[in-house]
């Protein structure tokens, strides 16, 4: 199974507006759609308030390990009441995630609101973004975190502007930290790495064996020892690669 990847999912205008008085200026069903099939089946992450502007029949999302982060012991119980998991920081919420994540690729997701995702991205907290930009000048109080060029990259080609059967003209766009390494490529390598240079480690000492008989040539003991040792060393790094998790500051 892969490392478990944490993301952040949110939709915004391009000034960078999501939401106002709790709630999101506009009304996109292809964004609920996409949020719906990008998260199902993973830990959702989110703060108390997020959770209330759910509606009731909503709550707990569906197909979704519903994670609230609350600091009030009293409300941690109504909340688990009413079928979510609660944790009293964001740092837990992620543990709690990661621990419940499953599948081949698993992911946890952070849904809101402002304050969670700007803590998401200011400690560097999350690997993926999942950004849709909507085409309105609708105002709010609550901004997206910025996401800065020198610490993110798009992961894709930016897509064409769709239409929403509302009229309303948005775009998905997914957005990976620099740095980050495809677990599945990295892997791939890794594996590569051990069974090759293991091959070549055998080849090379069987063939050290049988030609004993140059035992007296010094040059050429060494020359072997070094390319043994450097082949032992491949081994070794591909199993690092394998078994590391990706650094998070």
């Amino acid at each position: 199974m892969s490392e478990t990847l944490i993301g952040a999912i949110w939709a915004q205008t391009p000034e960078g507006v999501i939401g106002a008085d709790g709630q999101m200026p506009w009304h996109v069903p292809e964004d609920l759609t996409h949020f719906k099939e990008t998260t199902a089946g993973s830990p959702v992450i989110m703060g108390r308030k997020t959770w209330e502007s759910l509606p009731e029949q909503f709550r707990p999302l569906p197909k979704r390990i519903n994670i609230v982060i609350t600091r009030d012991a009293d409300r941690a119980t109504e909340l688990q009441s009413a079928g979510a998991m609660t944790a009293s920081s964001l740092e837990e919420a992620i543990e709690l995630g990661s621990a419940q994540a499953s599948g081949p690729d698993p992911m946890v997701w952070i849904m809101g609101g402002g304050a969670i995702y700007a803590e998401a991205v200011e400690k560097d907290l999350i690997d993926i973004a999942s950004v849709t930009t909507i085409e309105t000048p609708a105002p709010g109080d609550t901004y997206a975190p910025q996401l800065n060029a020198d610490k993110w990259e798009q992961a894709e080609p930016a897509p064409e502007w769709e239409t929403s059967q509302t009229g309303l003209r948005y775009r998905f766009n997914t957005y990976r930290r620099r740095g980050l390494k495809k677990s599945r490529g990295s892997k791939v390598a890794a594996i590569l790495m051990i069974v090759l240079g293991s091959f070549l480690f055998l080849a090379s000492a069987a063939g050290n064996r049988a030609t004993e008989e140059r035992s007296g040539d010094t040059a050429y003991l060494v020359t072997g020892v070094v390319l043994n040792v450097l082949l032992l060393l491949i081994v070794i790094w591909g199993i690092v690669i394998l078994v590391r998790k990706p650094r998070r500051r």
